[in-house]
């Protein structure tokens, strides 16, 4: 057998030889076994404490442990160990023993996890005292927020990827790095971490209580990269009534709920929340000037021997391969990582050079750069200057193309694609490759490409200094992201509606910032576009509130400038639609008076514009608001004429929605055939598109209308394709849709357990998302369930949620539906009078629901049988006189002939 030339190789023959699987090691040491085959296959080097363990797990002798934890190391060479003989008999592997350190949790399972820690191309460089510290800190209780701080450069990102990586199997749901480098406002980091680690929000719900909810029994490590930028309020938004999250308190909330949940973050300053522990970081160890002098001498020992020496040695190395540090250029090397202060961004720049270069010649100029700086000058924050330094360095030594192509580069957010960087900046692919090469763009795994954020911004100020410059390229990435959106609507309205969302939310960052520019600029054909598929990707994603406030703060622009010194300048095309997403939105988080308001002022604006394409979307949602309020006349008057437009420009999946509208507005009424006849075109026209989406949720809606003509075993069916369908695209809004068409199926044909375990998770995942129509008509589902079922405290405990939640939202349908609930358990109570002048109201109201209808009859029915008519009648006729609004105030307030049981 060949001898070992690595220690990964040694331990793998070593584990062999004693018998072993890679889970038996990895279950016997308390790892992962993706970090045992990581180890043995030398993609990363054991820890000193994981080495113990291994040294205990392999039944390293006492003589032998010395040497193998130095090869383990990388202080000795395997080869030179001779730790190894093969042809010794090896007893069986022993347990081994727990490690000193005090485990973050009891047990590790063996089985291989996803993480999406990053994968460096560069091994790390110095800083093992910091790991070793961090790790120490990762596995005190006591310390759950734990931030790097440090200045920008000094490798907080690289060293908080490295102490994940090292520490993941402490984690039982594994670690995630979350960049928000490219996130510009508080309220987007929750929704960043959740799209990170698979949550899917949905809903008019806050993101970051949505996220605290699903983490509070997540063992798991969260990596939140560069936060310092949003440590400031973000700007007021349209309605000054909106409570906007402004900081980032809820990560203190966060860390004090999950209590498995441990947080690295980075960021330039302290995010200064409640039990965040400091880890201060600055540049890598330097050698003292006499090192190098000596060295240069011919002295033993010199620079090499310092991290930050070595670095730049292996930067210089990447950039040349011919590179070797030649004694002439040892003092030079010294005086360069003394001049940027060791910081390792800055040490890469320059070593990029040394092509072109001597090291005496980037020290001269870093050096004379940093004389310059050293000087008071304004806009230069101190802890910048070396970096400064650095980057203007750089910055002269590039042709004309490659500056211009760097400086136009900056306007681009988060990753972008070579065709971004070629349409926005010129950049072809020779010049991204120039720049990859000399460190100053990345080159993803995923094929794209990305800036540092210190390189960003020090492009920004490069290019903010010719402004026709700036405009043109912001111009030219405008056009850009709002056509590529287009292209992507176009997507979502066919069968690549998946690759639509998932593209969508990559470049998430760049079409945002497309957007602020065209509203800032009043661009009207590319916000009249745009902002139809702004809506239909907001909406389809469930990213309600961040809808509502990009329409809103966008409004509130449009109005500003209208009535501002320079009025005039939106057109009523923008207003009318801006005016129509913030209605939109303003609907989907519940708010229908200003969603009236919106869509009402948008249809005068549009109607005088004829902007066909947004008005047949305007009577989408004015369908669906009149839907939801129980104003049946109007949704089918808004629906019908909706449909005509779809029908005339041959929008089919406009068509397919519109109908899947008019569609309730028949159900509601109890014209069930009619519905089924609308659910079912509507369901042939999403097959027909291959819109996944829109399929599941029309076999939900279809099972609805069949079920209410005791078309069971058909219902049954469609439910059962939807649920498949919902599982497979993991759509939990949908799922949890027809988990309660499911509940409802069983209930109606008398199987009330059942009904309530289908209703009990689709309310779980309702609550969640906070969907505020569907928990609504799910808890008038649950209510009859469980008096159905003989609780009849349970069932006033959730109708009295019923008729809050109606109340605070504004509809009336929901209302009613709580009321006829309590009216039936008050008729069960014996309060007959009170429960028929509640009834009285129900049945005559105009936004009833045929199903809430007929029940209240059936109840009224049953007071008939007990009642005279002349009773009956002069109560009916009682209640009647007194305004409904009388009525509720009356029973919301608690007087005792309103109160169940009283």
């Amino acid at each position: 057998m060949d001898a070992p030339t690595s220690i990964g190789a040694w331990i793998r023959l070593r584990r062999r030889a004693l018998d072993m699987t890679q889970e038996a090691l990895a279950e016997c040491v308390g790892l992962s076994v993706s970090a045992v085959r990581k180890i043995e296959s030398d993609e990363r080097r054991p820890s000193r404490q994981v080495a113990e363990l291994l040294a205990d797990g392999l039944q390293i002798s006492a003589d032998e442990r010395t040497a193998f934890l130095k090869a383990a190391r990388g202080e000795l060479s395997v080869s030179h160990s001779q730790i190894l003989s093969a042809r010794v008999p090896l007893p069986p592997p022993p347990v081994a023993q727990p490690s000193t350190l005090p485990p973050v949790r009891p047990t590790i399972p063996v089985a291989v996890r996803h993480s999406s820690l990053p994968v460096p191309a560069t091994p790390l460089v110095g800083r093992s005292n910091e790991l070793l510290q961090i790790e120490h800190l990762l596995r005190d209780p006591a310390c759950r927020l734990l931030t790097i701080v440090g200045p920008g450069g000094s490798g907080k990102t690289r060293l908080a990827i490295e102490a994940a990586r090292h520490n993941e199997s402490l984690f039982e749901d594994c670690a995630y790095f979350v960049s928000l480098v490219s996130v510009n406002r508080p309220a987007v980091v929750a929704p960043t971490i959740a799209t990170t680690i698979g949550l899917q929000l949905r809903g008019a719900g806050d993101p970051a209580r949505q996220l605290i909810d699903y983490l509070y029994d997540k063992q798991m490590l969260l990596v939140l990269d560069n936060l310092e930028h949003l440590l400031e309020p973000p700007p007021a938004q349209f309605n000054g009534d909106v409570d906007p999250q402004v900081d980032l308190l809820w990560l203190a909330d966060l860390v004090t709920q999950a209590a498995q949940l441990k947080i690295i973050a980075t960021s330039r300053e302290p995010l200064c929340l409640a039990g965040e522990w400091l880890f201060d970081l600055q540049g890598l160890p330097v050698p003292s000037l006499e090192t190098g002098e000596a060295q240069a001498a011919g002295a033993a020992s010199g620079p090499e021997q310092v991290s930050s020496v070595e670095l730049f040695i292996q930067a210089a190395r990447r950039a040349d391969t011919r590179f070797v540090l030649a004694a002439a250029d040892r003092s030079a090397v010294t005086r360069i990582c003394r001049l940027v202060d060791g910081l390792p961004l800055a040490i890469e720049l320059a070593a990029s050079w040394v092509r072109a270069l001597t090291c005496t010649e980037i020290a001269a100029e870093i050096e004379r750069n940093l004389d310059f700086l050293a000087t008071p000058a304004r806009g230069v924050p101190e802890r910048h200057r070396s970096m400064t330094a650095v980057f203007d360095h750089s910055w002269r030594l590039l042709n004309d193309q490659e500056r211009q192509a760097l400086r136009q580069l900056s306007v681009l957010r988060g990753s972008f694609s070579r065709e971004a960087a070629q349409e926005i900046a010129g950049a072809r692919l020779p010049v991204l490759s120039a720049l990859v090469a000399k460190s100053l763009v990345r080159h993803t795994d995923q094929g794209r490409y990305e800036l540092h954020e210190l390189v960003r911004q020090y492009l920004a100020a490069q290019l903010h200094n010719h402004p026709q410059e700036e405009f043109a390229t912001r111009e030219r990435h405008c056009t850009y992201y709002l056509q590529w959106l287009h292209q992507r609507g176009e997507w979502l309205r066919s069968d690549r509606q998946s690759s639509a969302l998932a593209d969508f939310t990559t470049d998430a960052d760049n079409l945002r910032a497309a957007w602020s520019w065209a509203v800032q600029q009043c661009h009207t054909d590319l916000i009249t576009t745009a902002s139809m598929d702004l809506i239909e990707f907001y909406d389809w994603l469930s990213w309600f509130q961040e809808g509502e406030q990009v329409f809103a703060q966008a409004l509130h622009q449009c109005e500003e400038l209208r009535f501002g010194p320079t009025g005039g300048q939106p057109s009523e095309a923008i207003l009318g639609h801006l005016l129509l997403g913030y209605g939109a939105f303003a609907c989907r988080v519940g708010q229908y008076a200003p969603a009236h308001q919106a869509l009402d002022r948008s249809l005068a604006i549009l109607r005088r514009v004829a902007h066909l394409p947004a008005l047949m979307r305007l009577f989408y949602w004015l369908t669906m608001v009149a839907n939801h309020l129980g104003e049946y006349d109007a949704a089918q008057q808004w629906g019908e004429e909706g449909l005509a437009l779809a029908e005339q420009v041959a929008d089919h999946t406009m068509m397919a929605r519109i109908l899947n509208l008019l569609g309730f507005a028949s159900l509601f009424q109890g014209q069930y055939a009619q519905a089924e006849a609308r659910f079912a075109r509507s369901l042939a026209l999403a097959r027909q598109l291959g819109n996944q989406n829109l399929t599941i949720l029309l076999l939900t809606n279809l099972s609805w209308a069949l079920r209410l003509q005791k078309k069971y075993e058909q219902a049954q069916l469609l439910l059962q394709e939807s649920i498949r369908l919902a599982h497979a695209v993991d759509e939990r809004r949908l799922l949890a849709f027809a988990q309660a068409a499911m509940g409802r199926l069983a209930f109606e044909q008398g199987d009330y357990s059942t009904a309530q375990d289908w209703f009990n998770q689709s309310l779980q995942i309702l609550r969640v998302i906070h969907e505020t129509w569907g928990i609504s008509g799910v808890l008038n589902d649950l209510g009859q369930t469980i008096l159905a079922l003989g609780d009849v405290e349970g069932a006033r405990r959730i109708f009295e949620e019923l008729l809050r939640l109606g109340i605070d939202a504004g509809l009336s349908p929901r209302v009613l539906d709580a009321l006829a609930g309590l009216a039936h358990l008050q008729l069960l109570a014996g309060q007959d009078q009170a429960a028929l002048e509640v009834l009285a109201h129900v049945v005559h109201h105009n936004t009833v629901q045929r199903e809430t209808k007929e029940r209240a009859e059936r109840l009224l029915a049953q007071l008939a049988a007990k009642l005279a008519p002349e009773e009956m009648a002069q109560t009916q006729a009682a209640a009647l006189a007194q305004p409904f609004e009388t009525l509720l105030a009356r029973y919301t307030q608690g007087e005792s002939q309103y109160r169940v049981g009283a």
